[in-house]
């Protein structure tokens, strides 16, 4: 076995390679692929055998809930491309292209209102300006709400 070898490929110090084979932590062989499981199973063991924890957290419990946070993540990111897919969930950029279409209707029917109706409001009394503002306002609300924009 070359043990240099093994370190570039492993990236594992050579002076712990000759201590683990020293140790039967691997095999004396020429085969890579036996030396490298045998060096996963060996830092699997290390890891569970001396359950460390970080501000008394266990780590497999640790593991666990990011496992379940992932597939939760995961399962929300399936759920939203699912509801796009049946028009159950509109894209972003949709929705804000209409809002911006609706928000500049309302902005421009609201601002040529003085001007529609100052020649309609001339000779009004204050309750009779009132009345036909209301109605303009109202027809202008009722375009906004038949999609008239």
């Amino acid at each position: 076995m070359n043990i240099a070898s093994v370190s570039r490929f492993t990236g594992i110090p050579s002076t712990t390679l000759k201590r683990w084979i020293a140790a039967g932590v691997i095999p004396k062989t020429e085969d890579m692929s036996t030396i490298v499981k045998a060096i996963i199973l060996h830092k699997d063991k290390e890891i569970l055998d001396s359950k460390k924890s970080y501000g008394n957290v266990d780590l497999e419990a640790e593991l666990l809930q990011e496992k379940i946070r992932l597939t939760k993540a995961q399962a929300a990111r399936e759920e939203i491309k699912n509801a796009v897919s049946l028009n159950n969930l509109l894209p972003t950029e949709e929705v804000e292209r209409t809002w911006k279409t609706v928000c500049l209707f309302i902005s421009s029917r609201l601002q040529s209102i003085p001007k529609s109706m100052s020649s309609r409001l001339l000779d009004k009394d204050v309750d009779d300006m009132e009345l036909i503002l209301a109605e303009e306002i109202s027809d202008a609300l009722k375009e906004l709400s038949n999609g008239n924009f």
